[in-house]
């Protein structure tokens, strides 16, 4: 496990406000299949502070743990 995946387990556990906010935000616009990077920015702008090394991981982890959300994220290749 690389640094960046132990830190992002660390905040996850930390913060589950931030992964409710993203399935919730994912469900409203799913009909236009946001991508993480838009996610993110309407976290930011509700105040909440995450790490863009962390969208990637972000999406993985819902897409396992939310079917109904697993065709409306699209995945790269991480380099982190």
């Amino acid at each position: 496990m690389n640094p960046v995946d132990v830190k992002f387990a660390e905040f996850h556990l930390s913060h589950p406000e931030v992964y409710d906010f993203l399935t919730a935000s994912a469900r409203k616009y799913k009909a236009r299949r946001p991508s993480m990077t838009s996610l993110f920015s309407l976290a930011r702008l509700e105040g909440i502070q995450v790490n863009d090394l962390y969208r990637g991981r972000y999406a993985r982890l819902i897409a396992r743990q939310e079917p109904d959300l697993k065709g409306a994220l699209d995945f790269r290749a991480m380099r982190t």
